[in-house]
């Protein structure tokens, strides 16, 4: 078949032989620019994909970056926490110590509870000796009941350490600890003093370890000529404390070397319901605990 040329009626006609050669030449030029435009084109593909690819590695470097910034909040909120935990556990072990302490102070509570049962008939014994119209000072903070009693058997008490007002027309309450009171404003016929000094001075960062001592001399100076201290005190081997001491035979006597003594015992703890008059020649090397009473009188 032969080749045409389109006229202008589209009739295909025959081309004439210069533009067959014409156009048998110009192909391979054809052919090498279609081919240069194919790689212009593949080249502007390949370029917009690396610009979605730098987009991509930027967004990437972005989240790197705020990653970064999450992981140091992150770390000041665990180092935030750890100090609170810290401080956490600092409180934690105070509260821990305070209740430890408030539970032995309970514990030595219910003791001295049971020690009673012998201090308050030997109190109510030395109590029988004054006459109606005594003047006499209680310090006893444990039981405001005491007061009432000694007031009720017709003696003038001041109750101290005692905060709530009792309400008994013999009864005056000093709201103060007794190392801290001016004194009664006339001398006093006896004090009764029941578990209290042992407690005094041990206590605190003020803690005084010879208080003790020193209160023993204001009670020589609030009593009259001949008036009468009654004394409890824990006994056993001495522990200076705290929550109290507990006195042996040579600090006791150190304790009371202003004093005459006309009477004193130490009554032992055998167990929770039973006590026994310890002999003295036994009490200085019992091991049990108990409880020394005391009746004496200021040296001259």
């Amino acid at each position: 078949m032969a080749e045409t040329d389109p006229g202008a009626a589209d009739a295909p006609q025959r081309r004439s032989g210069p533009k067959r050669a014409a156009l048998s030449a110009a192909r391979p030029l054809v052919g090498y620019f279609d081919h240069r435009f194919q790689e212009l084109h593949d080249h502007v593909e390949r370029l917009q994909a690396g610009r979605a690819l730098d987009e991509r590695l930027d967004h990437l470097v972005s989240m790197t970056a705020e990653t970064r910034e999450e992981v140091a909040a992150d770390a000041d909120v665990v180092a935030e926490l750890a100090f609170t935990l810290e401080r956490f556990a600092d409180l934690f072990t105070a509260r821990m110590d305070d209740a430890v302490e408030k539970l032995t102070w309970a514990h030595s509570a219910a003791e001295g509870r049971e020690s009673r049962m012998v201090e308050l008939p030997f109190a109510y014994g030395a109590a029988s000796r004054l006459a109606v119209g005594a003047r006499v000072a209680t310090v006893d903070p444990a039981d405001p009941r005491f007061p009432v009693t000694l007031a009720s058997l017709g003696l003038h008490v001041t109750a101290v350490e005692v905060h709530d007002p009792i309400g008994h027309p013999n009864v005056v309450t000093v709201d103060e600890p007794v190392e801290r009171w001016d004194g009664p404003s006339q001398p006093l016929d006896a004090i009764f003093a029941i578990s209290a000094i042992a407690a005094v001075g041990v206590e605190g960062q003020d803690a005084t370890p010879d208080l003790d001592r020193r209160v023993l001399d204001l009670f020589r100076k609030w009593l009259a000529p001949a008036g009468t201290l009654v004394l409890t005190v824990p006994y056993g081997s001495w522990a200076p404390g705290p929550p109290f001491r507990t006195y042996d035979d040579p600090h006791l006597d150190e304790l009371l070397a202003d004093w005459a003594v006309e009477e004193r015992r130490v009554i032992e703890r055998v167990d929770d319901g039973t006590w026994m008059v310890a002999d003295p020649s036994d009490a200085r090397r019992s091991p049990r605990t108990g409880v020394a009473l005391v009746r004496a009188v200021a040296r001259s």
